[in-house]
């Protein structure tokens, strides 16, 4: 018969489904420290690993270096096991805080910890693709650029050709945040898309903010719309929504106002079909905010009126029909 869960385990579970993971960390490092005092240290392990991920997506950074460290100081039957999560839950806290320099330490000891595991590939290829991520931040796309290749590689030693894939297109918009831009890794995310068809919105959308980048706005536009289609045709609401924003981003440094609105509102609507409207509200309003600040109030006002009134004579542009999708 399996152990009832322990009430403070119960209590955490609660706090988490009300969204309050700092108070949900918390009793699990309490309950962590009861299971230890009564020798359940693997019980105690997992409570601080969970009480670790729970206070970095809080924002207290503090608190999660402080239970990652006492995850590490856990004695249990399997302390390799136990000393590659700490390093790996330690790593990604000090990622979260923007520390990219000690990031990259301590994933390189997660990976030693892992090589000493003999963990499967594609597990350390997850570590390595965080490793290249922090190594991009601290401003070291070479390294950032042969750690995805060896997480690439493991993906593919593994047989696992559309995890390669995805690494090949994350790798490309790790860089394009760093580098002016990286033709090699552009081309080869656009060839993983033959092994993965559904990365294609992805790997336009790179393409569409490497073109705006290098002012080459009809390029931008033409990548964006083939983006905003293709994340439509793949339902991928995330990569439909950036591309939706930039092409009003593009649109609008055309001064082509009224478009940049049409296809915002006509985003809020499609997000809705999608997502429900509350979601894509919280998604879409922000943008449109910002665009009335720039625009200022009035101008903001004006453009909104024209387009409510080119919807009424049925000639806006519809991909689904728009509904409510006033700011």
């Amino acid at each position: 018969m399996s152990r009832p869960e322990h009430p403070l385990l119960q209590q955490a579970n609660r706090l988490i489904l009300d969204g309050d993971w700092r108070g949900a960390g918390q009793l699990l490092l309490r309950a962590a420290r009861l299971a230890e005092q009564d020798g359940r240290n693997a019980e105690a392990a997992r409570a601080r690993q969970m009480a670790t991920s729970l206070l970095r997506f809080a924002g207290d950074t503090q608190a999660a270096l402080s239970s990652a460290q006492a995850l590490a100081g856990t004695a249990t039957a399997d302390p390799a096991r136990v000393a590659f999560a700490a390093a790996a839950e330690r790593a990604e806290t000090l990622a979260a805080a923007g520390d990219a320099a000690a990031a990259i330490e301590s994933y390189a000891t997660a990976l030693e910890h892992a090589d000493k595991l003999q963990l499967p590939p594609t597990w350390r290829a997850a570590v390595l693709r965080r490793l290249g991520e922090a190594q991009a931040q601290a401003d070291a796309p070479t390294a950032a650029r042969a750690s995805y290749a060896e997480a690439r590689a493991l993906h593919l030693q593994a047989g696992d050709r559309a995890g390669a894939a995805a690494v090949a297109v994350e790798c490309a918009e790790t860089l394009a945040g760093v580098l002016a831009r990286d033709d090699a890794a552009v081309t080869a995310a656009t060839q993983a898309i033959t092994d993965d068809a559904a990365l294609a919105p992805r790997v336009a959308l790179l393409r569409a903010r490497l073109a705006m980048r290098a002012g080459d706005a009809p390029a931008a536009l033409a990548a964006a719309q083939e983006a905003r289609a293709l994340a439509l045709e793949w339902v991928e609401p995330v990569a439909y929504f950036a591309a939706a924003a930039l092409l009003a981003q593009i649109y609008d440094s055309k001064a082509e106002r009224r478009a940049a609105y049409r296809v915002l509102a006509t985003a809020w609507a499609t997000l809705g079909d999608l997502l429900g409207r509350e979601a894509a509200a919280s998604w879409v309003r922000p943008v449109l905010l910002a665009f009335a600040l720039q625009w200022g109030e009035q101008a903001f006002a004006d453009i909104k009126a024209a387009h409510d009134a080119e919807r009424a004579t049925g000639r806006g542009e519809a991909m689904r029909p728009e509904g409510n999708s006033g700011r």
